[in-house]
């Protein structure tokens, strides 16, 4: 139906009003997942730059000087971590769980200090291969 001049536009009441602001909040969520996902895809297919080697790539094989143990299952060795960038590698061993001595708001458990201790006697000093 054709406006009249002078004639005003019919007032939106607030339902109509509340299911307008619905529906553009939608569309914007929606085209906001859109972008999430190309640029997520993009990423994953190396078009956004150069990938970094992940850590099998970087640490397999490779023979390191343990520095520090943690814990009965996780130490430190001398390879530097690039990507986050510390002077020491942390690293956690593979099927290996041991009672926690280290983690924070957790207490001490049973035999944690003496499979601490023992990690310490065993790989404290000494070359290791990671694989």
């Amino acid at each position: 139906m054709a406006r009249r001049p002078g004639q005003t536009s019919p007032k939106l009441t607030a339902a109509s009003r509340r299911a307008r602001l619905i529906r553009r909040k939608v569309g914007l969520l929606l085209l906001a997942g859109i972008v999430v996902a190309v640029l997520v895809f993009a990423d994953r297919a190396g078009l956004l730059g150069r990938r970094r080697p992940g850590d099998l790539a970087r640490y397999d094989g490779r023979e390191a000087l343990v520095v520090h143990v943690v814990d009965g299952d996780t130490l430190d060795v001398d390879i530097p971590d690039v990507k986050l960038g510390y002077p020491k590698t942390r690293i956690r061993l593979w099927g290996v769980d041991t009672p926690e001595t280290v983690k924070p708001y957790c207490p001490v458990q049973y035999f944690g200090p003496q499979a601490s201790l023992f990690a310490k006697q065993q790989l404290l000093g000494k070359r290791v291969k990671l694989k």
